[in-house]
């Protein structure tokens, strides 16, 4: 092999051109693992991009532990629970004719992927105000049955 093809960083590649393409696969495989023997696997940028990185990751994860505190101590997932149940009346009769709204999504836009009309949708509900006609248990999924949990009269 190394007959063949001159080791990189020789005088001969400075008087001499050599077509990539003109060697077969396999050849130019086992030159340019040759070539690149003596490098590490991996590259390791330099120690101020390393600190850099350093920094920004732990950044992040204290942006990521604060806010999960944050959340804890506001009762996030308690207020969540109950905008749920402000729109589980809506939920229930957008359940019913989502199949129509995501036929008609994808009829509207072909590339779309069907979860898009589904995400416009649940959007809208939440952002709308809600409606108290019904409640949905968090985690519960909502059905085409009537709702009668929670109904007021």
């Amino acid at each position: 092999m190394r007959d063949t093809w001159p080791s990189p960083g020789g005088d001969w590649l400075k008087t001499h051109r050599a077509e990539l393409n003109s060697m077969s696969t396999p050849i130019f495989l086992e030159w340019l693992d040759f070539k690149f023997a003596d490098q590490p696997r991996k590259v390791v940028p330099p120690n101020e991009v390393l600190a850099d990185r350093l920094a920004a990751d732990v950044r992040d994860a204290l942006r990521k532990r604060i806010t999960a505190e944050i959340l804890l101590e506001a009762g996030f997932d308690r207020l969540i629970d109950e905008a749920m149940k402000k729109r589980a009346g809506i939920l229930v009769e957008r359940a019913q004719t989502i199949r129509a709204e995501v036929t008609r999504g994808i009829g509207d836009e072909p590339s779309s992927h069907w979860s898009a009309p589904v995400g416009r949708v649940a959007k809208e509900i939440a952002d709308s105000m809600g409606d108290d006609r019904c409640e949905i248990r968090p985690g519960q999924i909502p059905t085409a049955a009537p709702c009668t949990t929670g109904r007021r009269s």
